[in-house]
């Protein structure tokens, strides 16, 4: 079994805006991996893992691929479909050897994508709930047991925060979290910009335009936007040149956009109460 993914090449350029969510994960991966030192010197515990939380398609898995080849670091990822078998102690087994592995190749991130299925609140597992209470305490303890001179560093990544373990968000677990919100104006502009840097628009695309447009779009509606315009040009003429303004103002009106209104308010229910507490 290998988790392993390669991420060198994989740069902040190939992500557009989030530069405030870029710092923090600088703060808390990139700087105690490549300054060892000078956070001893001050006594500076990282963080042992990191939640990013938000709507589909914003990015949460490229940033974690980003910052472990920013911080030149090995990346280990875990699909949850694979811990959950029929053979019994098959499921810790994974996610021991996944940890084991990865103390292996230091400085580490481990990547638990949609971490909500692995380390659910045990008030809503469904299934076998032992197998479940199995794998939580095994998760538990690995995690506990990352110590700060490891240079292995946990992030999960959730579309539902409201479904994760309460274990699990504090301090020494997942205890920062950070809300990758749908892209904002100008945000919206530089995904563009990214994209449309690889398929030769003409003159005629006014990127403003596509950004004022597109209230509501994740980025990945906004690559979808972008991929369509090309198949749509291909189709008019398999030997074009140019994307032009009309082609992407064509895609946005066919595309529908996947964030919603009620989406923004569940996140800024989950924020409220999980900051009260």
């Amino acid at each position: 079994m290998k988790n392993e993914e390669k991420v060198a090449g994989i740069d902040w350029k190939q992500i557009g805006g989030m530069d405030a969510i870029k710092t923090q994960l600088q703060k808390y991966i990139e700087w105690p991996f490549r300054y060892k030192t000078q956070f001893q010197r001050f006594h500076l515990a990282p963080p042992r893992g990191i939640l990013l939380y938000g709507p589909p398609g914003c990015a949460k898995t490229t940033l974690a691929r980003a910052i472990a080849s920013e911080a030149h670091a090995s990346f280990w990822t875990l699909n949850t479909s694979q811990v959950f078998t029929p053979y019994v102690g098959e499921s810790e087994f994974i996610i021991r050897s996944l940890f084991q592995r990865a103390r292996a190749a230091t400085p580490a991130v481990v990547f638990l994508d949609e971490i909500d299925a692995l380390v659910c609140k045990r008030s809503l597992a469904g299934g076998d709930d032992v197998v479940q209470s199995r794998v939580m305490a095994t998760f538990l303890t690995e995690m506990d047991g990352i110590e700060n001179s490891d240079g292995i560093i946990v992030i999960g990544a959730t579309n539902r925060p409201d479904m994760i373990d309460d274990a699990l968000l504090r301090p020494g677990r997942l205890g920062e979290l950070i809300y990758v919100p749908p892209p904002d104006l100008e945000t919206r502009k530089k995904i563009f910009e990214v994209y449309t840097s690889r398929i030769h628009v003409d003159e005629s695309v006014d990127l403003d335009e596509l950004a004022e447009k597109t209230n509501g779009f994740s980025g990945a509606d906004i690559e979808s936007v972008c991929r369509e315009a090309v198949y749509e040009a291909l189709r008019r003429d398999i030997n074009t040149q140019f994307i032009t303004r009309e082609m992407l103002l064509c895609s946005i009106a066919k595309t529908k956009p996947s964030i919603t209104e009620d989406m923004i308010t569940h996140y800024t229910e989950f924020q409220n109460a999980f900051y009260q507490e």
